[in-house]
């Protein structure tokens, strides 16, 4: 696994242990609430000090399935859940984007926001 992958599932489980099942990958059937940990955009880049790098996320939040005011009632407490789990494992959220529908391959439809963060990380060293 690459030092990239590690950074995202340490983000996953930090996110599972908040009680949001985190994922680094993209189910093509979600089943519940689910936290998909993606690479943001640009995925890499300069750090704040020498040989630092911020690593940008898109943490896909999925309500799941229902009646959608329940379900944007259940999306903003998964927001709080997600952003004060992220803020105190000091990665910071840059923005949490409008709720939207998405529909997988599945044909199901869910409702879902991103939370864009940015996680200070140092590569590894290169090994010869």
């Amino acid at each position: 696994m690459s030092w990239l992958t590690a950074e995202r599932q340490e983000v996953a489980d930090l996110l599972t242990a908040a009680g949001i099942t985190g994922t680094i990958s993209v189910p093509s059937a979600p089943r519940g609430t689910v936290a998909m940990v993606l690479p943001g955009d640009p995925y890499l880049g300069p750090g704040e000090l020498f040989g630092e790098r911020a690593l940008r996320l898109d943490i896909w939040i999925i309500a799941g399935q229902g009646d959608n005011a329940a379900l944007s009632d259940s999306l903003d407490d998964l927001i709080a859940t997600a952003v004060t789990a992220l803020e105190s494992d000091e990665i910071a959220v840059e923005s949490v984007a409008q709720p939207i529908t998405w529909a997988p391959a599945s044909g199901s439809s869910f409702l879902v926001t991103i939370i864009s963060a940015r996680v200070l990380v140092r590569p590894p060293a290169p090994t010869s």
